[in-house]
């Protein structure tokens, strides 16, 4: 598999992260921490060996009944959005930040 690389140092990551949790002062991440670095290394087992051997012993099924992959793409709605925020960009920017402030603006007050 291509991804072996990217998944082991993804959950190596996260289950140091998670370990460095039986450092912490407050009681729940320390609580919390080993459980957690546990479920990602079952994780880590499941995703490296039995997502694999389940694919490979269902074949084509494990994508079933899709059979999209066998056409071209065609004009999607992202096609059309991506398109509109090229022509515009500094429009959608603006249109952006506006909503994003006016959503932000009513987080402070909870």
């Amino acid at each position: 598999m291509r991804c072996q690389g990217v998944v082991l140092s993804t959950t190596r990551r996260v289950r140091d992260l998670r370990l460095r949790g039986l450092l912490a002062t407050f009681g729940a991440f320390s609580a919390l921490g080993p459980a957690l670095a546990i479920a990602v290394f079952v994780m880590l087992v499941t995703v490296l060996s039995l997502v694999p051997a389940l694919v490979c012993l269902l074949g084509r099924a494990t994508f079933w009944p899709s059979r999209s992959w066998n056409r071209p793409p065609t004009g999607t709605r992202f096609q059309r959005i991506g398109a509109a925020v090229g022509r515009r960009p500094a429009l959608t920017a603006s249109i952006s930040s506006v909503v994003l402030i006016a959503l932000a603006s009513g987080a402070s007050h909870a």
